[in-house]
């Protein structure tokens, strides 16, 4: 049986007053603590995040303000979990510090030069970076680090609906893609993430040649559909309040000012005329060679639109040979990056002709 955060805790200060909290130790006590999310409301969503918005804010730092908010409290995240609060608990962050500078100085006390070596193997067991900062790149094989396994425990023992809040390229080898979605899609109690099935996210990842394959249109699809999230929202730090109140149909009414541009701007950077197109459903003709197909785009949403990415990207691999899923997907990533850059100019170009008419 996992542990809850209280005997988490209590093992936890049994290690220490026993001086043994090494890093063995203290991962397995991690692994042994339940990713339950204790009196989470029926009515709330869970909520994934990685890298950073258009704003440069990082998601983290967006999702903490969120979690720190009363008003807030149907939005489940990791921290709220009974493993994200151990790892977050100061007597375990300590703890974990001290098992460090054990490991890699034995006995000897740390001395000034000895902080970068100290910050590189803190951030490898808790981060799996290969560096010594919070924005260093990842290992390859980092999923056995503190925070991947509390990530992929808190997706495990989810239930309902996600939101993922990464409208920027999505690392490879970031938390979200080694841990969390693995764990998201063959978690059969998870409903809509972002508004798109579960299972039809899992078929894209399965109808690929392979895992990395797949991730990397599962990426793109999150991604493009998280970026437009935020550009409609514009979410920030100290603004939240629309994102979270964002609903499928909210979020059709919202968009329709861009839908035209943005249909056509995919249909132009994912496929050319000469290879083949992807038709909204109202263009769709009868001679198209994918009529009949259910993997098309839906002009009336951006959630339609993201989820219909996927598929076609799959579609253009298997039918019309274009290339392979990562080829096209990443370049329906660029198209929805393009955009989200000139929002953002668009943006500091009102903040620069507000500072001059005062």
């Amino acid at each position: 049986m996992e542990l809850t955060y209280n005997a988490a805790f209590n093992k936890l200060c049994q290690l220490v007053a026993n001086d043994e909290q090494n890093i063995a130790n203290l991962t397995e006590l991690v692994k042994q603590t339940s990713g339950i999310v204790e009196g989470a409301p029926p009515n709330g969503f869970h909520i994934l995040y990685s890298g950073e918005t258009p704003k440069k804010e990082r998601c983290t730092d967006v999702v903490k303000a969120v979690g720190n908010d009363p008003d807030a409290v149907h939005v489940i995240h990791v921290g709220r979990s009974e493993v994200g609060k151990l790892c977050n608990n100061e007597l375990f962050r300590g703890a974990l510090q001290k098992a460090i500078v054990r490991d890699v100085l034995g006995d000897r006390r740390p001395q000034a030069g000895d902080f970068p070596a100290l910050n590189r193997r803190m951030q490898e067991v808790r981060n799996g970076r290969n560096g010594t900062v919070d924005s260093s790149p990842r290992f390859e094989q980092p999923d056995n680090a503190i925070w991947d396994i509390a990530s992929r425990k808190y997706v495990e023992a989810a239930q309902g609906d996600f939101r993922v809040l990464a409208p920027g390229p999505i690392d490879p080898l970031s938390v979200f893609t080694k841990s969390e979605l693995p764990a998201l899609l063959n978690n059969e109690r998870v409903g809509l993430v972002d508004g798109m099935s579960r299972t039809g996210l899992a078929n894209i990842l399965d109808r690929s040649d392979s895992v990395q394959e797949g991730m990397a249109v599962l990426n793109a699809v999150f991604s493009a559909n998280s970026l437009h999230q935020v550009n409609l929202t514009g979410i920030a730090i100290t603004d939240f309040r629309d994102y979270l109140d964002l609903s499928a149909d909210r979020l059709q009414d919202g968009f329709k000012a861009h839908t035209q541009q943005d249909l056509a701007a995919l249909k132009e950077t994912c496929l050319s005329e000469k290879k083949g197109r992807l038709f909204s459903t109202q263009e769709r003709p009868a001679s198209d060679p994918a009529q009949g197909y259910s993997g098309r785009i839906v002009a009336a949403s951006p959630l339609h639109v993201v989820q219909e990415i996927g598929a076609n990207c799959l579609v253009a691999h298997q039918k019309f040979k274009l290339g392979s899923p990562v080829q096209i997907g990443a370049k329906a990533q660029i198209a929805y990056d393009r955009e989200g850059a000139k929002v953002l100019q668009d943006q500091k170009k009102q903040q620069q002709s507000r500072s001059a008419t005062r």
